[in-house]
């Protein structure tokens, strides 16, 4: 909710509470709202070996802020980040908006079954345009220092390579396979089904279906 504007809701099944770097402490929720927003930000510190659980979540002026709690202290510590950086920062967000806090569970209940959450994945790793895309990063890396390795670190390093790109492509395969077999059990629908035959025979365009 940000100046006056009505409040809405949006809905996450993956916040994470590990950040290695964190801002606090404070005394109260209102106190680590403010370290958030501040005009001067405060330095991060190491978290260390606290234990932290999290504390409370929300959007302010396009900004994702997480509070977490000090479970031995019951201090409070923020870390925080533009609503645009969700997905570097591995965040996980709903698209949709909504107007009450009931209609927003409603809807991640629905979307947070075990089925459509099997689903989700299927089609994040189906619809994946390079499956090698950090092995050839990885790949590009060796070549640039392998002139400044030992013989026995280049034999090791392309075994490590060949070893990661075959595990790849067979995962790609298995999940595949996999598809099929929710297919055949009718956990998938039939234009989905179609779209990966299409997808794997290049026979039309790309195109996103929504099961």
């Amino acid at each position: 909710q940000e100046n006056g504007s009505p409040k809405v809701y949006r809905w996450s099944n993956d916040v994470s509470h590990d950040d290695n770097e964190i801002v606090g402490p404070a005394t109260d929720e209102n106190e680590a709202l403010q370290m958030a927003f501040a005009d001067e930000p405060m330095p991060p510190i190491e978290r260390g070996e606290r234990k932290l659980e999290l504390h409370s979540v929300r959007i302010c002026k396009n900004t994702f802020v997480k509070i977490m709690k000090d479970t031995e202290t019951e201090e409070l510590f923020v870390v925080y980040f533009p609503v645009d950086k969700l997905e570097e920062c591995g965040q996980q967000l709903s698209k949709d908006f909504f107007l009450s806090e009931k209609e927003c569970r409603a809807d991640a209940a629905k979307n947070n079954s075990f089925r459509r959450s099997l689903l989700n994945k299927c089609e994040d790793e189906f619809n994946k345009k390079d499956i090698y895309e950090d092995w050839k990063l990885e790949k590009a890396a060796y070549e640039k220092n392998k002139a400044t390795m030992t013989e026995a670190e280049r034999n090791e390093q392309e075994e490590s390579l060949d070893f990661r790109r075959i595990k790849i492509k067979k995962q790609m395969l298995g999940n595949i396979k996999f598809i099929g077999q929710l297919y055949k059990k009718g956990l998938l629908k039939e234009k989905i089904a179609r779209h990966c035959i299409s997808s794997l025979l290049k026979l039309e365009p790309d195109e996103t279906y929504k099961s």
